[in-house]
């Protein structure tokens, strides 16, 4: 039933640590108020299990406990990437670390306590005062975990254990195609709220102007309680068209509550000519979690026979790229403007489409392709597994949870417009299939307004075609192999074999050295003639989604990675793919 009483909304607090590198020295945090967030960004300290006594991180995990000797453990600023802070904590192999940090909390007023963080890779648990309170797996996406149980009054000793060894992400999936960033990658803060409260919201728009709101929650009472909330919508030029109170229904132990629509009237719609975004404030309740502002768009993506159309309009020649989120210094830590000015230049070049790979990127990201008016394909960590690997349960499981937690946090941003169930996974074989199958089936149990896909390699031996929306295909004939004049050919073979459907080339292109003269592989003359050819032949295909090149940006490699380069050997440390900057050609759209 509902709370009693009118809700008065809760005014949103600034949090000043976020977004911010402070010193390295202290790692104290001063009292904060009982209610709201406080960040945890900023100062901790951090220990590879090398510099660590022996057993610190096995068993109760001592190195977790408020008396831990925390001699060995040395400075670092969180968010951070593990290796990127010292070379002795980047190996081939992967490390496993320990990060701790003294924070006070006040326990009163019957508030619970959860630590949130956005993106802890790759194995992470989760401790308060020497208690496991949570655990995750996978990186890149939130997680949020109870430790009311734990917490005391004043100084609490919170820490968490990272496992980015290679042992443990091969269990559900492939290391070897670029460097594995370890740590704690993204914020984290301490969220204080009552034992009902709403954690996240989403908002979507369709075509015809309704609006779906779906909110996340806590609810630790016996039976689902509503949280009442007061909605403001503003179209794109900041008239308002909507104003009323909202119950969200939280169920019993928590979780997603139903839905609720509303409808703004005919809507002004998002597109990439137009990407008109309305405003939606969501103030919520004192204690009952954070008020909001969300920035939807109103379109819909269909497939229309041989093509994908947005809002009844056919996208077709798409120029795009792939991105990874490496930089240096940081490793895969990326700040919330970090991106900005790189999603802007290539727009005003004309990309129109990306792919962050092989992984989810943050919400930042994709808050700025909304703005631009970019497609985004998004995917699940799920790479070159075999056909028998991906139907085991550890791998069917850990896919399912990425795919899911990335529909719930990413569904609101209407620059996503396919979901990728992975990339160039055993998808030749009966089993690669059954996976590809029951993801989509699954994922569209989820969210079933856009589009799915698994990204193939395998091109006219992929048995999967027939489980997805639109099909996209790796395609790097003139550098791996095949010939740089058959691509439109293969295009065909391909398109035929999967029934018609829209197809896209969703990786292509040859890496390059600097300023290395000639005119063969491994020079900036052959990755030009590569992009001109692929453009010829692919630039004005009917029924083509368009192609995305290999990549906008420089990653770290592992080091038995060769890239098909022919002038580089392997080595045992690790190497950077740089993959050069688009011709003129290419980037004109």
């Amino acid at each position: 039933m509902a709370p009693g009483g009118r809700a008065h909304p809760a005014r949103r607090r600034r949090d000043p640590d976020r977004g911010r590198h402070r010193d390295q020295g202290d790692h104290h945090d001063p009292p904060r108020r009982p209610a709201g967030t406080t960040s945890l960004d900023g100062p901790w300290l951090f220990a590879a299990e090398a510099d660590l006594p022996a057993g610190s991180l096995d068993g109760a995990v001592p190195a977790a406990a408020p008396g831990f000797d925390e001699s060995g453990l040395a400075p670092v600023v969180v968010p951070s990437s593990m290796g990127a802070v010292r070379a002795r904590w980047d190996a081939p192999d992967g490390i496993r670390g320990v990060y701790r940090k003294t924070v006070d909390i006040d326990p009163g007023d019957g508030l619970r306590t959860y630590l949130a963080f956005d993106s802890c890779f790759f194995a992470c648990r989760y401790f308060v005062n020497g208690a496991e309170v949570g655990a995750s797996r996978g990186g890149g996406l939130p997680v949020r975990v109870d430790a009311t149980a734990a917490v005391v009054a004043g100084r609490n000793t919170v820490a968490v254990v990272v496992d980015a060894r290679k042992s443990t992400i091969n269990a559900v999936t492939t290391t070897h195609l670029y460097w594995q960033w370890g740590g704690i990658l993204q914020s984290a803060r301490v969220e204080r709220v009552r034992s009902v409260a709403i954690t996240g919201v989403t908002a979507e728009g369709d075509r015809a102007g309704v609006l779906t709101l779906r909110a996340h929650g806590v609810n630790t009472q016996a039976g689902a309680i509503a949280v009442n909330t007061s909605v403001v919508v503003r179209r794109p030029d900041g008239a308002e068209v909507l104003r009323r109170g909202v119950w969200f229904t939280i169920p019993a132990g928590g979780g997603a509550a139903r839905p609720v629509t509303l409808d703004v009237g005919a809507p002004v719609l998002w597109s990439m000519a137009n990407p008109a975004l309305y405003t939606v404030d969501i103030a919520v309740p004192a204690g009952h979690g954070r008020s909001v502002t969300l920035r939807p768009g109103f379109r819909d993506v269909a497939v229309s026979g041989s093509d994908v159309v947005i809002n009844g309009e056919v996208v077709r020649d798409l120029r795009g790229f792939n991105r990874h989120a490496d930089a240096p210094g940081l490793g895969r830590t990326m700040p919330d403007g970090f991106v900005v000015r790189e999603l802007r230049e290539l727009h005003a070049k004309g990309f129109r489409v990306f792919r962050p790979g092989h992984y989810p990127t943050t919400p930042a990201v994709l808050a700025e392709a909304d703005r631009l008016g970019m497609l985004v394909v998004e995917e699940v960590a799920i790479q070159q597994m075999s056909g028998p690997a991906l139907i085991t349960p550890a791998v069917t499981a850990f896919a399912k949870d990425q795919l899911r937690r990335m529909v719930d946090r990413d569904r609101g941003h209407p620059s996503v417009v396919i979901w990728s169930v992975g990339n160039e996974n055993g998808t030749n074989t009966a089993e690669g299939a059954e996976y590809v199958r029951d993801l989509i089936t699954y994922g569209k149990t989820l969210d079933g307004t856009r589009l799915y896909t698994e990204v193939s390699a395998w091109h006219t031996s992929d048995k999967s075609y027939a489980h997805q929306d639109v099909v996209l295909a790796n395609v790097y004939y003139g550098w791996y192999g095949g010939s740089l004049t058959g691509v439109r050919s293969l295009l065909d073979a391909i398109q035929s074999l999967a029934g018609g459907k829209p197809v896209m080339i969703s990786e292509f292109g040859a890496e390059a050295v600097l300023g290395r003269p000639g005119f063969g592989k491994g020079t900036e003359h052959y990755q030009g003639l590569m992009v001109d050819e692929y453009l010829r032949q692919v630039g004005d295909r009917p029924h083509t989604l368009g192609l995305m090149y290999w990549t906008s940006t420089e990653f770290v490699a592992h080091p038995t990675w060769s890239g098909g380069s022919r002038t580089r050997s392997r080595r045992s440390t690790p190497r950077r793919s740089r993959p050069g900057s688009a011709p003129r050609s290419w980037a004109g759209g």
